[in-house]
């Protein structure tokens, strides 16, 4: 997918931009997609924030939302990846009540560029496999008590629990 984004490369109207934006944050490489939202913003927005392409198309706009988003957090069925394309500019930094597929909410803290913090509320009682880099380590808050949970490659899956039950993981 690398290959064919590189041999594309970065020039077209708004939505397209937001897209190939997007496409970058898929494959893990967060500076490149932030270099096509500044270049969206820069080049391809009206003064109004607007996305333009004869005169205006909302799908850049929130092709660009999304992306944002998806530099930070991406979930697909129970995996959730946390920083999976931060970009190297964004040292520090907080997001709240991102919502993943499996209807986790999220709130993450970075600073270094590196994982800090995650609260997690689970809305549904659901499982849910997390992805942060080669973490070996993290410590979990459950039912008033800080626990080690061992990663293996990264990955690691919170322990079973109830709908509406939170967690807090330090890394």
């Amino acid at each position: 997918a690398q290959i064919v984004l590189e041999k594309r490369g970065d020039d077209a109207t708004g939505w397209s931009i937001a897209n190939k934006f997007l496409m970058w944050t898929q494959v893990q490489k967060g500076d490149k997609a932030l270099e096509l939202l500044r270049y969206q913003l820069a080049q391809r927005t009206y003064a109004n924030l607007f996305d333009f392409h004869a005169p205006f198309q909302i799908d850049g706009n929130f092709g660009a939302a999304a992306g944002i988003q998806e530099l930070l957090f991406q979930s697909k069925d129970s995996d959730i990846y946390l920083l999976p394309a931060l970009p190297s500019l964004w040292k520090e930094g907080t997001i709240k009540g991102i919502i993943a597929k499996n209807g986790a909410q999220i709130d993450i803290t970075w600073k270094n560029g590196e994982l800090e913090t995650a609260k997690v509320l689970n809305i549904t009682g659901k499982s849910m496999n997390f992805h942060y880099k080669n973490t070996k380590v993290i410590q979990i808050l459950v039912d008033g008590k800080w626990k080690n949970l061992k990663a293996s490659k990264g990955q690691f899956e919170l322990p079973k629990c109830q709908a509406g039950q939170t967690f807090e993981l330090k890394f």
